[in-house]
């Protein structure tokens, strides 16, 4: 007898016959159960019924569906996972359109998905290509709802597909090929093409996670190839499949077809023709005789083949101005990417959804420029290239690059230039970003690189530059900082929430020869006109900001102490090298709303710095210069220089235009100095 406390149920046999649902309209397969009174032993019975047989997802020769195999099993998993998975077993001898399949143990009452291929509710699906049916009968999930009472010995129900099918056709294809590989992009987005995927009682839930910006599947080696993969919504945009191989001659060969998108549902077939001989692009990639062992790059759709490969190790080489207007991107994996001064300009990236974008997905550029980009992406998003890639070094290095008129958005890791560089011994060095440029994000936003580990030389962000991080470690230059950065100057406006500067909002490295011109203002604590927050083993030495410094938050007095014209406070370890000065020969000018000059957070100390600010610092012991300190005006900075050694002339040059001069600014005024933007030099 059946307890009604526990209310168990009693499952032994089902029977199912040509399982798998149809396409336009007949996804799904009907299963009807006989609802009889409960009686022991008594086994489930399904009987499954087809639809028109021209729309079926078919597996069979005779194309009416899959048939069931001796061994095949059917699963019933509890949605709440109270109660353990129930497996049936089919009972047939040999391949049938009917079959039985029965339990070893009780089934209890409670709210159940039923999956045929796969024994969990979160499925893990094949992407790669193949051929073989038996093979994609093996990757098929079929799954239901059904809810079990107690008493209950019989149920309706009815199974769906939980993937839909690609079929391709290869027409025409070349001869040679080798190293073949195909898959698909979207123009824009990304693809939701996640592997894991999670089936209820209502459907397939697919993973939340950032999209895919291309999907490899491999190659069938056949003239066709089939794919599963859950359902997706393509309709609003422009589908790019491509084959890529290589000829005798090692030259990289890509055909591109392009499709109006559609949206895919499960149980249905989609045909695609790839015919060779009307593909929508053909590209050879060939090796560059300019720069050795790169491919070289001056077409956009050999730029989108090059994406294609996804080959970190390549090396490109763009030998002519690129103009992609009205044309879709991809970015691109890469070790290097050799511009030899060239322009590539009207970029439009929009995979807002997707890791890892920019112009390249990851690797380092040189003497490269790009004009009017616009890139959205979700974390690790630069101008040039999301990320430095694996390969930079003190031996492979980025070099003057310039960014004119760009817009660059995401979440974490955002920059004009790259998203993160993340390399302790590499160097970046002569980049620029110059004109009506925006760089907007959560966390880690930087006008030149939001997360950067490299030494940073003579870069310069200038012209109307406006950098927001909407949470913390926000900078003209850089979000956050593990390296030095020298000679470098950020002219615009920098606005984020906790820890914002002018250079840097947070600083593990030191400062020197660099200046500021602008406003930064902030929401939080350490807010900063050159740095927001300085780790306590390093320092900020021959600086300058003219501009103001606003902190919006002013009700509390530890805020207000972290607000200051030069840096927003210091914070860390103690300092290893043992006692000496964070911040010194510095010097600010406008309106501080805190009235600091030097915001001073933690215990620290600061020498030889000048501020116009109302006080020199929250911390009143610190002041040890007597040419030094609040009120101070610009000129009074010569009689310091002229007087005081602290200001050496050999780093400062003096007043220019009634503004402080730092000795390579007046060298690159004079054209002594070569830098991108600021010399002579011919784009």
């Amino acid at each position: 007898m059946v307890d009604n406390m526990e209310m168990k149920f009693y499952t032994k046999t089902l029977i199912f016959s040509n399982l798998l649902a149809c396409l336009c309209g007949c996804m799904k397969q009907e299963v009807n159960l006989d609802a009889d009174n409960y009686v022991s032993e008594v086994p489930f019975t399904l009987t499954a019924s087809y639809g028109d047989p021209s729309t079926k997802l078919a597996f069979d020769e005779d194309g009416l569906g899959t048939t069931w195999q001796p061994g095949d099993k059917l699963y019933l998993v509890d949605v709440t996972g109270k109660n353990k998975t129930v497996t049936l077993n089919s009972s047939i001898k040999e391949p049938s359109k009917k079959a039985s399949f029965k339990s070893e143990s009780s089934v209890l009452s409670g709210d159940y998905v039923v999956l045929y291929g796969a024994s969990s509710t979160s499925l893990h699906t094949s992407l790669e290509m193949t051929n073989d049916i038996k093979e994609l009968k093996n990757r098929l999930v079929l799954y239901g709802a059904l809810k079990v009472t107690d008493g209950q010995t019989s149920a309706n129900i009815s199974l769906s597909h939980a993937y839909a099918k690609l079929t391709f056709k290869f027409h025409n294809m070349p001869e040679g090929l080798t190293e073949m590989d195909m898959g698909m992009a979207a123009s824009t987005e990304g693809l939701n093409t996640n592997s894991s995927n999670t089936v209820s009682q209502s459907g397939i839930i697919t993973a939340n996670t950032c999209y895919t910006k291309i999907q490899s599947f491999g190659w069938a080696e056949k003239d066709s190839g089939y794919i599963l993969l859950a359902p997706l919504r393509l309709s609003s945009k422009l589908i790019y499949f491509y084959v890529n191989g290589k000829d005798a001659n090692g030259n990289l060969i890509t055909y591109e077809f392009v499709k109006d998108g559609k949206d895919l549902k499960p149980g249905h077939n989609y045909n695609i023709i790839i015919n060779f001989e009307k593909a929508s692009t053909k590209s050879i990639l060939k090796k560059s005789n300019v720069n050795k062992y790169a491919y070289v790059l001056n077409s956009p759709a050999e730029f989108r083949a090059a994406a294609y490969l996804n080959d970190d190790l390549n090396n490109y080489s763009i030998e002519s101005d690129v103009d992609f207007s009205n044309e879709v991107y991809f970015p691109i994996s890469a070790s290097t990417m050799y511009g030899n001064k060239h322009t590539l300009s009207n970029i439009n990236i929009n995979l807002e959804k997707c890791n890892a974008v920019g112009v390249m997905s990851e690797g380092i550029a040189n003497n490269l420029k790009i004009s009017n980009v616009t890139v959205k992406g979700h974390n690790c998003v630069g101008g040039i290239s999301a990320s430095s890639g694996k390969y930079a070094s003190k031996y492979h290095n980025a070099y003057s690059c310039i960014a004119h008129s760009i817009n660059i958005s995401g979440n974490e890791m955002v920059g004009g230039l790259y998203g993160q560089y993340r390399h302790e011994d590499a160097n970046i060095s002569n980049c620029e970003i110059y004109g009506n440029s925006t760089i907007d994000g959560k966390m880690n936003v930087g006008g030149l690189i939001g997360s950067s580990s490299a030494t940073m030389t003579k870069c310069y962000a200038k012209d109307n530059i406006a950098v927001k991080g909407s949470n913390s470690s926000t900078g003209g230059l850089v979000g956050t900082a593990s390296g030095d950065i020298e000679e470098c100057c950020f002219e615009g406006t920098v606005s984020g929430n906790e820890s914002v500067g002018g250079i840097a909002g947070l600083l593990y490295g030191d400062v020197r020869k660099s200046y500021v011109k602008g406003s930064v203002t902030g929401k939080s604590s350490f807010i900063g006109g050159l740095v927001g927050k300085v780790s306590h083993d390093y320092s900020i030495r021959n600086c300058y900001v003219i501009g103001d410094v606003i902190g919006e938050v002013t009700s509390s007095s530890s805020i207000i102490a972290s607000i200051g014209g030069i840096c927003g406070g210091i914070g860390g370890g103690y300092n290893k090298s043992g006692y000496y000065p964070y911040c010194y020969n510095c010097y600010s000018y406008g309106n501080v709303s805190s009235g600091y000059g030097i915001a001073d957070y933690l215990e620290s100390t600061c020498e030889s710095n000048l501020t116009s600010s109302k006080r020199y610092s929250s911390n009143y012991t610190i002041l040890r210069c007597s040419n030094c300190g609040p009120n101070k005006t610009f000129l009074s900075l010569l009689s310091v220089i002229n007087g005081d050694e602290a200001y050496s002339t050999q780093v400062w040059k003096g007043i220019d235009a009634q503004c402080p001069l730092l000795q390579w600014q007046a060298d690159l005024l004079n054209g002594d100095v070569d830098a991108p933007g600021f010399g002579d030099e011919d784009w």
